[in-house]
C-alpha cells in the first residue's frame, strides 16, 4: 500500500533547538545550491563530482527544471536559518519496468548544516517520498571512509550490500571503497508481476 502523499514542507528540531525545513526545490534555490555542492566538492572527500564538473548556476537551473518536470525523481533542499545547507535527490532505474521499483539517492550537506540534525532531516524526508512514490528499494553509494554518513543510513535501516574495492582515490586519504547501501522500503509487491513477460 503507497502512503498518502506529503505535505511539504517538512520541519524538523536541529539538535542544537533550531529550526530544519526540507521542501522540493525551486528555481530560486540555483545560487545557494551551486554554491553549496560546490563547497562541499571542493573538500574533496564526501561527494564523487569534481569542483569543476557543478557546472554554473545556469547548469544547477537547468538540473533543477529536469527534476522538477520528471516523473518520480525529486531534488529535496533541507533549510537551517532559511538557508539552504544540503541537498538530497532521487532518480528511478534507467531502464524502465526492468528496474522501476527502486530509487537510488545521493546527499549533501554542506558545512553550516553538519552536525545538527540537517543530513537525518533530509534523509528521513528521502524515504518517506520513496515511500509515497512506491519505491520498494532506495539505494545509494558512500565512500567507504565517510564512516558518517555510512552510520547515518544505518541509523535509517540502510543496509550495506557490496564494496567496490578501491574505486575513487581521495586527496589526504588514498583509495578508497565505493560501499553499496539499500533500504528495503516495505512498500514491495509488484514487481514479480511486473517482470513477467507478455503472454
Amino acid at each position: 500500500m503507497i502512503p498518502d502523499r506529503i505535505e511539504w514542507p517538512l520541519t524538523y528540531r536541529a539538535k542544537d533547538g533550531r529550526s530544519i525545513s526540507v521542501r522540493h526545490s525551486a528555481y530560486g534555490d540555483a545560487p545557494a545550491l551551486h554554491s553549496g555542492v560546490l563547497e562541499v566538492a571542493q573538500e574533496g572527500v564526501y561527494i564523487g563530482v569534481e569542483p569543476e564538473g557543478v557546472g554554473d548556476v545556469v547548469a544547477v537551473i537547468e538540473r533543477v527544471r529536469t527534476y522538477l518536470t520528471t516523473p518520480r525523481t525529486a531534488q529535496l533542499v533541507g533549510e537551517l536559518d532559511d538557508q539552504v545547507v544540503g541537498e538530497v535527490s532521487m532518480r528511478p532505474g534507467r531502464f524502465g519496468r526492468k528496474d522501476r521499483h527502486w530509487c537510488s539517492l545521493g546527499m549533501w550537506v554542506a558545512p553550516a548544516g553538519r552536525g545538527v540534525g540537517v543530513g537525518s532531516a533530509l534523509l528521513d524526508a528521502a524515504v518517506k517520498w520513496a515511500r509515497s512514490e512506491g519505491f520498494e528499494r532506495v539505494v545509494a553509494e558512500v565512500f567507504g571512509s565517510n564512516e558518517r554518513a555510512i552510520a547515518l543510513y544505518e541509523k535509517f535501516g540502510f543496509a550495506p550490500e557490496g564494496r567496490q574495492k578501491r574505486k575513487f582515490v581521495l586527496p589526504g586519504i588514498g583509495y578508497v571503497d565505493n560501499v553499496l547501501m539499500a533500504l528495503e522500503t516495505g512498500q514491495g509487491g509488484s514487481g514479480a508481476a511486473d517482470a513477467q513477460s507478455p503472454q
